[in-house]
């Protein structure tokens, strides 16, 4: 079972794979109380005044707590970027990303 996990996860496109990792590290780091959700959410004063640039990135990988409804967010996350990066974005990677950002 752990090899079919590993082998999955490492047959995922690089920018799925990196988002889906981020995600879930954001996730889990949250639930651990090791890094605060309102040093997440996007406050645009705090961008312009303080320069907090993570926050124009870190409120798109934090998803809340870990439960269900986290697990099926991961699955469909992976699933329809996966999907998209393989096939509409096929070798064009940078796009990808670019377009996704």
């Amino acid at each position: 079972m752990a090899q079919a996990v590993e082998e999955w996860y490492k047959q995922m496109p690089i920018i799925t794979r990196s988002y889906l990792t981020a995600a879930i590290v954001t996730t889990i780091g949250c639930s651990l109380e090791i890094i605060s959700p309102y040093n997440l959410y996007l406050n645009p004063r705090l961008v312009v005044k303080h320069y907090q640039f993570w926050r124009l990135v870190t409120n798109f990988l934090y998803f809340r707590k870990m439960d269900l409804d986290f697990l099926f967010h991961m699955f469909f996350l992976a699933r329809y970027c996966k999907l998209l990066e393989e096939n509409s974005f096929r070798g064009r990677t940078s796009d990808f990303f670019y377009r996704n950002l």
